[in-house]
């Protein structure tokens, strides 16, 4: 159609030749540079995949190359003589057979650590006799002992024949203020009561609630080793306030523990 106008138009006048063959010619022209300059775009596309690839395969050559090396150098260092044991032919041997990314595993920090000391059972019931055994010698009223471990769990308890019913529930008490307060539970009473008692009853309802009884009387006394690591509590109720606090301390100190307080208040 568009052929047939430009004819027209010659005939018509030949002086508008010019104009008509440029708007003619010209989509033309536009039409191709276009798909000239997208061709030439997907061209450039795939010659950058291409040297993409190729720096890639070349990267991961080198990579081989180096791990082929270093087996190589350490199958080598295998013939050597080395002193058995830590670092000697064996645990060189072993090193060879592995890769690097076991090498980093092997040096990387250790899963379990070494744990603070733990009071044992044994000493738990020594504590437990030992203080029964100075309630009786100062003809003290008859008394209830709990002694927990640094996880509050119950090692030991012992209660004397004519003690009520509530006694042992009471040590339990105070040896779990102890423990859970890491503190004696005489701290604690002199600390809160009276001008703070409202937080000590809160902090007894809470400990109720997590299971760990909570009474701040005196009579809890917390174990420490001789690096004054945490081992436990030993609660003792039955008697006075003063009397069960010493017998605890005392049943403590019997196999060697140090005590929070250190002394007991009786003379």
């Amino acid at each position: 159609m568009a052929q047939a106008w430009l004819h027209k138009k010659i005939r018509s006048n030949s002086s508008s030749l010019p104009l008509c063959a440029f708007v003619f010619v010209l989509p033309t022209l536009f039409c191709q540079l276009v798909r000239l300059s997208l061709v030439g775009l997907k061209n450039c596309h795939l010659r950058v995949q291409l040297s993409t690839g190729h720096a890639l395969s070349r990267q991961q050559q080198q990579r081989h190359q180096q791990q082929s090396l270093w087996f190589e150098r350490e199958s080598r260092s295998e013939t050597k003589s080395y002193p058995r044991g830590a670092g000697g032919r064996n645990s060189r041997s072993l090193l060879s057979c592995c890769s690097a990314s076991d090498v980093e595993m092997e040096q990387s920090p250790p899963l379990v650590s070494a744990g603070k000391p733990l009071l044992t059972l044994e000493a738990a019931d020594a504590m437990a006799s030992a203080a029964i055994a100075e309630a009786k010698s100062k003809k003290f009223k008859d008394i209830s002992v709990f002694v927990l471990d640094a996880s509050t769990r119950v090692l030991v308890s012992k209660t004397m024949l004519n003690c009520p019913p509530l006694i042992p529930e009471l040590a339990h008490g105070k040896a779990g203020a102890a423990i859970g307060t890491h503190s004696s539970s005489r701290a604690l009473k002199d600390k809160y009561v009276p001008d703070r008692t409202p937080q000590l009853l809160a902090m007894t309802t809470i400990g109720g609630n997590s299971n760990l009884p909570f009474c701040a009387v005196p009579g809890g006394v917390l174990i420490r080793d001789t690096s004054s690591n945490v081992l436990g509590a030993i609660g003792v109720s039955g008697a006075s306030a003063d009397e069960d606090e010493h017998c605890a301390i005392v049943g403590a100190q019997s196999v060697g523990c140090m005590t929070e307080p250190a002394k007991s208040a009786l003379p």
